[in-house]
């Protein structure tokens, strides 16, 4: 994961959308997940695009010609970045992950994300506050590589982000 050097994203960027701030990984770079609308009657009924809010991490070699402010959502490894909503059924799903400290966060390892295809996903929650919690996820694997070769290392990435994790006034 060679390229831009790391570099703390402040309020001037999407995080700022979110409250956090955080080191970018050398190697990455921040885009957002492409927003298809959401049908009329879903929006009636408080549906918003999934990630409508979240910062998206996506080294450009695996990128290609994808536009880094409209990724398609799976086209691409990725990993994601999101603040719960606290009202979430996530936040109960803390007790059943391992536990760990990462920085200053208490930090909850999920076995993958929740879903049908969570052995493909690292996924981990960090408390911010009693009601506040973010969400990383990302991909396992790589799409376009052999089998020895598809590990994306991303659960080491996403604990060096969590140790630099901060909340910081939304704009």
């Amino acid at each position: 994961m060679d390229g831009q050097p790391a570099r703390p994203l402040d309020g001037t960027h999407a995080g700022a959308r979110l409250g956090l701030r955080f080191t970018v990984p050398d190697g990455f770079v921040v885009g957002r997940y492409r927003s298809d609308p959401v049908p009329a009657d879903a929006q009636a009924l408080g549906f918003s695009p999934p990630w409508e809010n979240a910062v998206v991490l996506v080294e450009p070699g695996v990128l290609g010609d994808l536009p880094l402010e409209g990724i398609p959502l799976g086209e691409v490894p990725t990993i994601t970045i999101d603040r719960l909503d606290p009202r979430s059924p996530v936040l109960r799903m803390t007790a059943a992950g391992d536990s760990l400290t990462l920085g200053t966060h208490r930090v909850y390892r999920l076995p993958g994300y929740p879903g049908p295809y969570g052995d493909q996903a690292f996924y981990y929650l960090v408390r911010l506050s009693q009601n506040e919690m973010v969400e990383l996820l990302a991909h396992r694997h790589y799409f376009d590589r052999a089998e020895d070769e598809w590990d994306t290392g991303y659960d080491q990435v996403i604990e060096a982000i969590i140790e630099t994790l901060e909340a910081a006034p939304p704009l």
